[in-house]
C-alpha cells in the first residue's frame, strides 16, 4: 500500500467487537499499522441495541460459532437497523453457510483460523480502499 492509500484510510474508522483481549489487540494492532482508527469493545449486545453506528465505515464483530447471532445480525443489517457495513468472524464450521449470511445481509464473512492478509484485504475492500 502506498503512502497515498494509507493517508485518505485514516479518516476510516473501525468498530471491533471482540471478546477475547489478545485477539482484540493483535486486530487493532493490525489494523491501525494500515492506517485506521480502531475503537473495540467486549461486549457483541453493543450490536443489538437501538445505537447508531454511522460513526463508523465498517463494524467487524467476532460471533464465534454462533448461528443464530450470525442470522439476526444479517437481518438487522438488511433491515437497515445496522447503519454501517458488517463484517463478522466466525468458527470454520459456519463456512457453509457463508453464501446464505451474506444473500441475507452480512457485507462480509472470514472464519477461523484469522488469516491476516486476507483479512485486512476484505477490509480494505468493504471500505472501498483497494
Amino acid at each position: 500500500m502506498n503512502l497515498e492509500e494509507k493517508k485518505s484510510m485514516k479518516s476510516c474508522s473501525i468498530l471491533l467487537v471482540e471478546r477475547e483481549a489478545d485477539t482484540a489487540e493483535s486486530l487493532t494492532e493490525l489494523f491501525e499499522s494500515e492506517g485506521f482508527n480502531v475503537k473495540t469493545l467486549s461486549n457483541l449486545d453493543i450490536l443489538f441495541s437501538k445505537t447508531s453506528f454511522q460513526d463508523y465505515d465498517l463494524i467487524i464483530a467476532d460471533t464465534d460459532n454462533n448461528c443464530p447471532v450470525n442470522m439476526e445480525l444479517a437481518r438487522r443489517r438488511n433491515s437497515g437497523q445496522i447503519d454501517t457495513r458488517l463484517l463478522v468472524i466466525a468458527c470454520y464450521c459456519v463456512m457453509h453457510k457463508k453464501q446464505e449470511y451474506l444473500r441475507r445481509g452480512l457485507d462480509g464473512v472470514m472464519t477461523k483460523p484469522i488469516d491476516f492478509e486476507e483479512l485486512a484485504s476484505s477490509v480494505r475492500e468493504l471500505v472501498g480502499i483497494s
